[in-house]
């Protein structure tokens, strides 16, 4: 169910952003001894720029725990 909302948001988001492309790559796994986080993979712009092709980790009750990309 978590994972569900968290997905649901994922695609709101990136609706409004104006994103090109929003992938989940993994839920409901345990990070750092938290269960249920996403994983998701978010591109703008071909990835052109700084900052438009990350993947991010969020973990429940502690938010984005790890980001990693062309920040």
């Amino acid at each position: 169910m978590r994972a569900a909302v968290a997905a649901a948001l994922l695609l709101a988001a990136t609706a409004l952003a104006g994103a090109t492309a929003a992938a989940i790559l993994d839920v409901d796994f345990v990070y750092e001894g938290v269960q249920h986080p996403l994983r998701f993979h978010w591109l703008m712009n071909e990835g052109k720029g700084r900052g438009t092709d990350m993947t991010y980790t969020y973990s429940p009750g502690r938010g984005l725990v790890h980001l990693d990309g062309n920040e």
